[in-house]
């Protein structure tokens, strides 16, 4: 009766919340039995409840043990509806953190695997959203010519396959040839940068900070422009957001060797609080501590 009941709700307009990490066995059980009742609708709600959750939670082992579910229950909504975009995009968006959060660094193959999925996801929204097939196989004219078909209400499906494209070209076991789809991949952020910089905290700020630290200085290394972007990013994001900072550390500070920006950056991540007067970036700035009290155990080594 209970399910019913929940059936009930949703047709009559009324939001379903899940409050509970532990609710994702009965959401599956929910979205299997329904029937006459909107499940996309449902669907939607659900993930975006979890994906607020996460976000809030404190506890970087906990966070992590339950994440993982939650990739395989955004899987089976999407098989249940494979061209609804809104889960689309949560597929996207959860592989691809999932990955960055927790594997990235510590295990390549496995990363590689779960960012091909994020990208699977990403293409597939892509053809459902704009109609695009087979983007790496355009002509890059034709490919900017796109993306200026787009407009502010696009940002969000275009910023997040991008940015999983971006993580995948640097786990790539086959790095040379998944670095042709780089030139994609930069035009794709900077029409994210003309439409709505400031989208998700300067996100594409972020990107752009690391490409021009990274690259080599003969062909294309500018601290200025990756300083600028940076500073940025952290503008858009605020005070309180410890993953901005944790980045200009690792690739500018680095780049530039400036040891004492490196060091002072990370120190007061470290020294930031658990609990975040923003409760939604709680999870990433506990990442954040984490691996900035690893980067500086590590100084000797990194410069």
């Amino acid at each position: 009766m209970r399910l019913y009941r929940y059936c009930n709700r949703i047709k009559q307009g009324k939001i379903l919340k899940i409050r509970n990490p532990n609710s994702l066995l009965y959401l599956m059980a929910v979205l299997m039995l329904l029937n006459g009742c909107s499940v996309r609708r449902l669907a939607n709600h659900a993930v975006d409840d979890m994906t607020t959750a996460l976000y809030r939670q404190r506890d970087v082992g906990l966070a992590r043990d339950g994440s993982a579910s939650f990739l395989l229950v955004t899987d089976g909504l999407i098989l249940r509806n494979p061209d609804d975009p809104g889960l689309l995009l949560s597929g996207v968006q959860v592989y691809s953190a999932y990955a960055s959060a927790f594997v990235l660094g510590t295990d390549r193959n496995r990363a590689y695997t779960l960012l091909d999925q994020a990208l699977e996801y990403g293409f597939a929204l892509w053809k459902t959203r704009f109609g695009w097939i087979a983007v790496n196989r355009m002509s890059i004219d034709e490919w900017e010519s796109e993306l200026q078909k787009l407009s502010l209400s696009d940002v969000k499906y275009l910023f997040w396959p991008a940015n999983a494209w971006a993580s995948w070209i640097t786990v790539s076991p086959d790095s040379i040839v998944a670095l042709a789809d780089l030139p994609y991949v930069i035009a794709a952020l900077e029409r994210v940068l003309q439409l709505d910089e400031a989208y998700q905290d300067g996100a594409a700020h972020l990107f752009f900070g690391m490409y021009y630290a990274v690259q080599p200085a003969t062909i294309g290394r500018d601290l200025e422009k990756s300083r600028g972007h940076f500073h940025k990013a952290m503008e858009f994001a605020g005070p309180y957001a410890m993953l901005p900072k944790l980045l200009y550390a690792r690739y500018y500070a680095r780049a530039a060797f400036d040891i004492e920006l490196f060091t002072h950056v990370l120190q007061e991540i470290v020294d930031s609080p658990s609990q975040c007067p923003d409760p939604n970036l709680n999870l990433m700035n506990a990442i954040a501590r984490e691996r900035a009290a690893l980067y500086l155990e590590q100084t000797e080594d990194l410069f």
